[in-house]
């Protein structure tokens, strides 16, 4: 299993990395196990995740990415997110 490091002031957390693609990534704190999802690129930036996006329990992380699929089918799916979002339910439901 891949883990990444989130370097913050000379601190640094843990995830394992339950889902990555070369846009979007679904990640999972070692430590408190919370999960966290979004771009790439946002993950270990100045930045980060977006609030809602963060330090979810399984549940809640399900249930935004099922909001998330609903808004896509809603604008006819144009940024191609509904089977990511998908294949990141199928990784919590393991």
């Amino acid at each position: 299993m891949k883990i990444k490091k989130w370097y913050f002031k000379n601190n640094y957390e843990e995830y394992k990395v339950l889902y990555e693609d070369n846009n979007y990534i679904l990640v999972q704190n070692i430590k408190d196990k919370r999960y966290s999802f979004g771009l790439v690129n946002d993950f270990g930036s100045f930045y980060g995740f977006p609030v809602n996006q963060s330090c979810l329990n399984k549940k809640d992380c399900i249930k935004i990415l099922k909001d998330f699929i609903k808004i896509d089918r809603k604008y006819n799916d144009i940024n191609k997110t509904t089977k990511i979002y998908n294949k990141m339910i199928c990784c919590l439901n393991v």
